[in-house]
């Protein structure tokens, strides 16, 4: 029987929704992971649309770090991170919505970069799929950005965002009166990015992998199966999508809803996260795209992981650990 030693866990406020994982971690690093939880909370939608979150969607989601909250004491949380992306990271007024979690809840919520972001997601790859003497190109697909980061030998040496998430698509394309398969015209600007990213990074521009993740990447995965006859989900190829797309953009969405078994929240997207992964592939010269089913929570959850298990000199310094007196997970306020 395993003898855990702590719990730890992660927090992400996405654009399109927001996530807590816990994880259980004994004295050699094992982790397991113990409980997930997704908030269907649409941060980007506002953001995108207006600049700003409304009073509305702040109010929810304090309500859900409320929840994550009741989570981390349930679990004795002693260890935790949780972090903000594209869409917390550009609302005018995102730096409210950090105050009010952390007075409601006693959670700092950090924004982070989109350079943090990809090295989180590289962290939590790496730990899944072997790349130690692969050069790879990382797709992590958000709601209002995609990373894309170069892996030579097992190292991340070069990253570009792109504002080009489906959330913050679909934001363009109702503002511009647009359906779903005019996505591409958006798409155009980027046309060559991916290709210049790894004409720079790498000497002969060689993909030995090409990874996946995100929510809507692992989707596709899943859809391959009852729409293709395909057996396995950890893979999208160029053909797959070729086949998917006029089935899925000819969907309507409620249809996408009972038939492909999608939340709400990921039908009225996934058309347009499709239209990009095509891209990304056709870019990068390759057939298909690995989808390991995990990214960002899991980098980060390992990156607690470290940090609880670490040995004491290796630790933060006494200044980032003070606690505000709300909870052992807390980070002191400056």
């Amino acid at each position: 029987m395993i003898d855990y030693l702590t719990n730890v866990a992660a927090i992400d406020a996405g654009s399109n929704a927001m996530r807590i994982v816990i994880g259980a971690v004994d004295a050699t690093s094992f982790l397991v992971e113990a409980h997930k939880q997704r908030e269907p909370i649409r941060l980007g939608a506002d953001v995108f649309a207006q600049g700003y979150l409304s009073d509305a969607t702040m109010k929810r989601a304090v309500e859900a770090f409320r929840g994550f909250r009741a989570l981390l004491e349930e679990y004795q949380v002693t260890h935790l991170r949780a972090v903000a992306t594209s869409a917390i990271r550009e609302a005018e007024n995102g730096d409210e919505l950090v105050e009010r979690v952390r007075e409601a809840t006693g959670i700092e919520l950090e924004r982070i970069s989109g350079l943090e972001e990809a090295h989180l997601v590289h962290i939590g790859v790496s730990r899944a799929v072997y790349l130690v003497d692969k050069n790879a190109l990382v797709v992590d697909m958000g709601g209002g950005s995609v990373e894309l980061t170069v892996v030579r030998q097992g190292v991340a040496i070069g990253c570009e965002t792109l504002p080009i998430g489906p959330v913050r698509l679909l934001s363009a394309l109702r503002e511009q009166d647009l359906d779903e398969a005019e996505a591409l015209q958006l798409l155009t600007r980027y046309r060559g990015v991916v290709t210049d990213l790894l004409r720079a990074e790498l000497a002969d521009g060689r993909l030995d992998l090409c990874i996946g993740t995100g929510g809507n990447i692992e989707r596709m995965g899943k859809m391959r199966v009852p729409l293709l006859g395909k057996t396995k989900t950890s893979k999208i190829k160029r053909s797959d999508l070729d086949e998917l797309l006029p089935i899925v953009l000819n969907m309507p969405l409620e249809q996408r809803c009972s038939e492909l078994k999608l939340r709400d929240d990921r039908a009225d997207i996934i058309g347009i996260a499709m239209l990009i992964v095509q891209l990304v592939l056709e870019e990068a010269s390759v057939d298909k795209m690995l989808i390991p089913g995990v990214g960002l929570r899991e980098g980060l959850l390992w990156q607690v992981t470290r940090q609880a298990v670490a040995p004491p000199w290796a630790k933060r310094t006494p200044a980032d650990m003070k606690s505000t007196g709300k909870g052992p997970w807390n980070k002191s306020e400056s």
